[in-house]
């Protein structure tokens, strides 16, 4: 937990360097653009599709009429509030998910040359660009969040799933994607399979801290480039340590 809070740490601090906060408006901007385009392509049928399933179910229909008993609304009228309310849960968590994506392969390139040459100057790269690894990498972690996230669907309606499961999926993506991509170009095949089988305690750990980030006003629209940031800052640290003590002779 400790090396991924330092890497959350020095990630913050990277963001007030130019050339880092200039690329962090990448993400940012696909982000929004995504969000206006999903919301007024599939707002309506969102809606509609939430509507009917929700009203499919006996047990949801008692439970919203004694739950809202004393506001003599229809129940047709508090089904589709509901059904707003949900499409908006559902909508928030799968555009934070294209962000992701989207700064792993747009953003994370750009930034680990910008870190690598100011803090870590002397790690070598021995990585070879495994480009058909990192996307065969990165789609089978976009189908597991995807088939994740609709048998996760009833969750949403418990309270706390709707945030709790959302970020258990999200870390999932980000410990599973962010790692590799930023250390294919540095470290060799083994270097990656020690990493990343010895190491997943902490991507893991530092998925699920930072995604915190994404539930906090403002600085959720940051949130998947910070992210990306500490990855970058923890995989190279990691590998760094590891070739210290392979070169010093310490067992591993």
């Amino acid at each position: 937990m400790g090396d991924s809070i330092d890497a959350i740490l020095k990630a913050f601090l990277s963001v007030f360097r130019w050339p880092v906060l200039l690329r962090l408006a990448l993400p940012f901007i696909f982000s929004v653009l995504f969000a206006l385009f999903f919301i007024i392509s599939f707002w309506s049928m969102g809606i509609n599709f939430l509507e009917t399933i929700l009203m499919s179910f006996d047990w949801f229909i008692r439970w919203i009429e004694f739950l809202f008993s004393w506001t003599n609304w229809p129940v047709i009228q508090l089904n589709s509030f509901i059904a707003i309310f949900l499409f908006v849960l559902i909508i928030i968590p799968m555009i934070y998910f294209s962000t992701l994506i989207l700064t792993s392969v747009l953003l994370v390139p750009l930034l680990q040359k910008t870190i690598h040459k100011k803090d870590f100057p002397q790690l070598e790269p021995l990585g070879k660009g495994r480009l058909w690894p990192s996307l065969k990498n990165s789609i089978t972690a976009t189908i597991i969040f995807i088939i994740g996230f609709i048998l996760g669907l009833p969750l949403f309606l418990i309270p706390g799933g709707q945030i709790l499961w959302p970020l258990f999926l999200n870390a999932y993506v980000s410990q599973k994607v962010f790692p590799y991509d930023v250390l294919q170009d540095y470290a060799t095949d083994e270097e990656i399979e020690f990493l990343l089988k010895n190491e997943s305690d902490k991507f893991w750990s530092l998925g699920l801290v930072s995604g915190v980030f994404f539930y906090i006003p403002v600085l959720n629209f940051l949130t998947p480039s910070l992210i990306g940031l500490s990855y970058i800052f923890l995989s190279f640290d990691l590998l760094q340590k590891h070739r210290n003590q392979k070169s010093k002779g310490i067992p591993i």
